[in-house]
């Protein structure tokens, strides 16, 4: 027909099958390539982990020996066959034939015989009244025992009286130390006890002397601050915990207590706006009337004080540094 038009169609231009063959190839490299470096990255992750891991392992395992081999590592089996022998050493019948079985009981501890010196030994009736555990590492254990004793005494005669003898009760306290040692998993008491006052344990006049006359390097209107927070902190700490924490961090409430007095207080910067303080308090319970310390940091932002890092002693040194 005259007037009408065709549209010419067209054909997609054909890939060179080449080209097709290298992007493909391309493609395939690539997905290769970062298979390989994600694997390398895992390994290499995979082994620090390891590594880390081995190494928390290793100090657990020298942290556990070094436990296991120090002073405070407590044998809870020793610690058993200990306190057996403790009952059985402290608790001597009167009867003498009992005293031989006695005598028997205490060989089974030591588990053969220990030379023994002297021409025989005297017991005396006792009961165990009480033993705790004090210390204990891989050869010695110490006790704190209260025994009770019975032994007979002569009364001379005296007018009106024959000759007697009376039974006469004493209450002891001693430090009791024990050797021990082990055969396959099994203990035995490997040399004879030994006594020691307990009063041993007090450092008495070795103890640091300790003195309040530190002074205060704040201007006063700073210290009256600091002092008005101070009874506000103890007060809320006898009262309500809501209050105690917004005031402080690591102070623990005691409801039973009563704020009485804040009988001593002293200072020292050491920061912008950061503080020591020693405070010494009295509070009142039902037990009546004491004192108690206290050493924290207090810090201020804006308007607003907040006491942390608590504790309840108070060093000679902590005097010291505060000293004018």
């Amino acid at each position: 027909m005259k007037n009408q038009t065709y549209e010419k169609s067209v054909i997609p231009k054909s890939y060179n099958q080449k080209w097709s063959n290298r992007i493909f190839i391309g493609l395939i490299a690539g997905v290769v390539l970062l298979s390989v470096g994600s694997g390398v990255s895992y390994l290499q992750a995979k082994n620090h982990v390891h590594s880390e891991a081995n190494k928390i392992v290793k100090s657990d395992k020298e942290q556990i020996q070094k436990i296991s081999n120090g002073q405070s590592s407590q044998n809870y089996k020793a610690q058993i066959f200990l306190n057996d022998f403790v009952k059985a050493y402290f608790n001597v019948p009167s009867d003498e034939k009992e005293q031989e079985d006695y005598q028997k009981v205490l060989l089974a501890f030591y588990g053969q015989d220990l030379p023994v010196a002297s021409q025989g030994q005297q017991k005396n009736q006792s009961e165990l009244e009480s033993s705790q555990l004090m210390d204990i590492t891989n050869s010695t254990a110490t006790y704190l025992v209260t025994y009770t004793t019975h032994t007979k005494e002569n009364v001379p005669a005296s007018k009106g009286k024959k000759a007697s003898v009376k039974i006469v009760t004493h209450d002891n306290s001693t430090l009791f130390k024990i050797s021990y040692g082990t055969v396959k998993g099994k203990y035995y008491v490997s040399t004879f006890p030994t006594f020691e006052d307990v009063t041993s344990l007090n450092a008495g006049k070795s103890a640091p002397l300790l003195t309040m006359d530190a002074v205060t390097n704040l201007s006063k209107s700073k210290e009256n601050q600091l002092n008005t927070f101070v009874k506000s902190l103890l007060e809320a700490k006898t009262k309500n915990q809501e209050t105690l924490e917004l005031l402080a961090d690591g102070l623990t409430l005691s409801s039973n207590e009563e704020l009485v007095s804040v009988d001593y207080t002293n200072f020292q910067q050491k920061g912008k706006d950061i503080y020591k303080a020693i405070v010494q308090a009295t509070f009142k319970n039902d037990m009546g009337t004491h004192p108690e310390n206290y050493v924290f940091t207090i810090t201020k932002t804006n308007k607003t004080f907040f006491a942390r890092d608590f504790t309840n002693v108070i060093t000679a040194k902590d005097m010291e540094t505060m000293k004018g």
